[in-house]
């Protein structure tokens, strides 16, 4: 089942805002705490209203 948190990671996954999770053996998608912690991260300056091109310095900042 896809929730909107799945589509939501992978919206922003595709803009280069988060890597490709890791995949079972099956081939699904395994989120871990981090990756939470970092869509959390991004949904909440993205709803304050920094821009994705920002949020995707910041984060290219911290690497």
């Amino acid at each position: 089942m896809v929730t909107s948190s799945d589509r939501v990671y992978r919206v922003y996954r595709d803009k280069g805002l988060l890597p490709e999770p890791d995949r079972d053996t099956s081939g699904y998608r395994r989120y871990g705490a981090n990756d939470a912690i970092d869509l959390i991260k991004i949904r909440t300056l993205a709803e304050a209203g920094v821009p994705l091109a920002r949020i995707r310095g910041l984060r290219s900042d911290r690497q």
